[in-house]
């Protein structure tokens, strides 16, 4: 299509199968791709790219990295041309289609649901998680009736400068592949926050007790937020909440405070302020590791000389690294204690432990 205004009909959920290409511009503007709900939306931005190509081919998927077990079989391959003089970053706005025949496979696990549904991103050799900060839109989230299209959205992805991956979870290189993978994931923190606080992760809310998390910054637990430069906002719902996991539910599956330069405060951070006494905090995973502490850097403070006091904690996370363990910081010690339980853990940096760490449970 030769024109950025120009617009396509379709009827029922007719489709073109095969490649689209499709001139666009630097104007706001939304363009209807393969089917009436594949749909790419951008911003009013000069670096746009000069033109789209979705390659969508239903129930036959190219990639190498396609798992019949977790994705929907259908091929989409999302291509871009920049000009040359405005080539810098842009944002893409991207929904994509799928029938409900090409779930077909996913019965093994309880998991695997179409309201489970997430961009992955995927090349020959290599997929990675699509996570903007912004949960994924999903309509139907339940099971569409035959024949109709549901549809997966998630928007402000931007551009990455490399196709090999990973390239950075809320990036998208040009030619590479969306999967739509379905069952628990890998939640990543994208910025310091309280665990309960759905801006904390990449997906715009909290993770689920199957699922996999990786610590990236530091993300606290049961205190009440502003703490250390977080604010309010956000970060003052227990996670003990019934929308959140209740008094005894598992915050994840498992839980990675990693090593790498790029964040060097990674780092867990457990009291209970507001959880409500004998509240723990834990991990569902029965066997194997389930919380593995990578972070090397040494953190500013020890037990001896760690904060008194919640509001004596620096404005920043330059202190925080690894696990920590707190005080109560709210109730008394015989009603309210600081309780994190988890299966088994693989250490390489520090914890500081004044509470109670239950392994094994």
């Amino acid at each position: 299509m030769q024109s950025a205004l120009a617009s396509v009909t379709y009827n029922g959920n007719q489709e073109v199968v095969g490649s689209m290409n499709r001139v666009t511009d630097a104007t706001e503007r939304s363009y209807t791709f393969n089917n009436a709900q594949t749909i790419l939306s951008l911003v009013a931005n000069d670096n746009n790219p000069e033109s789209y190509e979705l390659l969508i081919l239903p129930g036959n998927n190219l990639n190498g990295m396609f798992a019949a077990a977790t994705d929907v079989n259908r091929n989409v391959t999302v291509d871009y041309t920049q000009g040359t003089v405005n080539n810098g970053n842009f944002e893409m706005d991207l929904q994509v289609a799928y029938l409900l025949n090409e779930t077909t496979d996913w019965a093994a696990n309880p998991d695997n649901t179409m309201g489970n549904l997430r961009f992955w991103e995927a090349n020959a050799t290599a997929v990675e998680k699509i996570g903007t900060g912004f949960e994924p839109e999903k309509t139907p989230s339940d099971v569409p009736a035959v024949g109709d299209f549901g549809t997966v959205k998630v928007v402000k992805i931007a551009k990455a400068t490399t196709g090999a991956l990973p390239n950075d979870i809320d990036k998208f290189f040009a030619s590479n592949d969306i999967l739509l993978r379905t069952g628990p994931t890998i939640f990543y923190s994208i910025r310091d926050g309280r665990w309960s606080n759905p801006n904390t992760w990449d997906e715009g809310t909290w993770p689920k007790e199957n699922d996999a998390v990786e610590l990236r910054h530091m993300v606290y637990v049961g205190i009440d937020g502003p703490f250390a430069g977080t604010l309010e906002a956000g970060n003052t719902t227990p996670e003990s909440d019934a929308t959140r996991y209740g008094a005894t539910g598992a915050a994840a599956k498992s839980i990675k405070i990693i090593n790498d330069a790029t964040y060097p405060n990674a780092s867990l951070i457990i009291a209970n302020m507001d959880n409500g006494a004998d509240y723990i905090f834990k991990t569902s995973a029965t066997t194997g590791t389930s919380f593995t502490n990578l972070n090397t850097a040494a953190p500013d403070y020890t037990i001896a000389t760690r904060p008194a006091t919640k509001g004596d904690f620096p404005s920043n996370s330059n202190w925080a690294k690894g696990l920590w363990v707190l005080p109560f910081y709210g109730g008394t010690p015989s009603s309210t204690y600081t309780a994190f339980g988890t299966n088994q853990i693989e250490n390489s940096g520090t914890i500081n432990n004044e509470g109670i760490i239950e392994i094994g449970q």
